[in-house]
């Protein structure tokens, strides 16, 4: 099992991609245009925009200030919503985001580990990632409905990596709004908006009036706005479809480039912008200038290699890949 982080990694939080100067243009152009005397306020066009592209109603959808603030709103409502059945405490994959301990002590919840390739058993609250990052697992549509069901409780879906991920969920995710469930994505993932710190969350009616009541108005700022208003345009489209595509490709091609240097390993996972490899004792001979040229970091007990994806990493191992062959 690799050791739990305890802190921001970078995997999580750096990236080398940025919009195109056409898109940030248009940012900054509504942000000129915006009047600062004035409190922000998400236009319900936008929001209807924004529901549109998940084919779901304008209702069910709550922009946020990050994935965190997503996460952080589902897990104090699943607090709420479970302390008159007596549940207190959060069932987390293992591993997952460091910040989902944090998240629940804060909500007052206990918490516990279950295996990430598994489901967690009943009478905790659950904390589902699909995919998961870094064990690329993914929750079968048949399960993850069964427990966003209706009467079937709160449960926090995490999909920081969907629209990463090989088969995204959130495209048809109305098909999981009907119960207490919660999901959450980040926007910064496959677009380079670290910066932004945009999110979104997505639940039943009902349950997004509840949350967006806690929340209170105005939380968004103006430059999140126009961000949002970019992205959801049909240029800002195109452009994050294109986006989604090259980063697939380049996580594939890191992770092909590992697989040729490493030939007794086995590429475990490849989510998000992370490929993971297992290397066998007797078969490291690359080992040492693969993570020279990259900057991977190895487990050394688990005998893993958790390589982060970038432009420059692709290109490092590709050069190492032609001066080995």
């Amino acid at each position: 099992m690799l050791t739990a982080p305890t802190g921001p990694s970078p995997d999580l939080v750096r990236f080398d991609r940025e919009l195109p100067p056409a898109l940030r243009g248009a940012v900054l152009d509504r942000l000129a245009a915006t009047p600062w005397h004035h409190y922000p306020r998400l236009d319900p066009e936008l929001r209807e925009r924004v529901a549109a592209h998940y084919g779901v109603s304008a209702a069910t959808v709550l922009p946020t200030r990050g994935c965190t603030e997503a996460l952080d709103l589902a897990v104090r409502r699943a607090a709420r919503r479970s302390a008159p059945h007596g549940i207190s405490s959060l069932a987390l994959p293992r591993r997952s985001w460091y910040g989902f301990v944090p998240l629940a002590e804060r909500a007052g919840l206990d918490w516990s580990h279950y295996d990430a390739g598994t489901l967690p058993r009943p009478g905790r609250i659950p904390v589902l990632c699909t995919p998961n990052n870094p064990t690329g697992h993914v929750v079968a549509d048949a399960d993850l409905a069964r427990l966003c069901a209706d009467g079937a409780g709160p449960a926090v879906v995490d999909c920081t990596y969907d629209d990463l991920g090989d088969d995204p969920v959130l495209p048809r995710v109305g098909r999981f709004l009907g119960g207490d469930a919660v999901l959450c994505t980040s926007l910064a993932k496959s677009t380079g908006l670290a910066g932004a710190r945009l999110g979104l969350l997505f639940a039943a009616a009902d349950v997004v009036a509840e949350i967006e009541a806690e929340a209170g108005p105005h939380r968004l700022d103006a430059f999140q706005l126009a961000v949002l208003e970019a992205l959801f345009s049909e240029d800002g489209l195109l452009a994050w479809r294109t986006m989604i595509g090259e980063a697939r490709a380049l996580r594939a091609a890191c992770a092909d480039h590992i697989r040729a240097l490493l030939p007794c390993g086995t590429v475990t996972a490849a989510v998000g912008t992370v490929v993971y490899a297992r290397f066998d004792a007797d078969c490291q001979q690359h080992l040492p200038d693969l993570v020279a040229a990259t900057g991977a970091t190895v487990f050394p007990v688990e005998r893993v290699l958790r390589v982060r994806v970038t432009t420059a990493t692709a290109n490092a191992l590709a050069a190492l890949r032609s001066r080995c062959s």
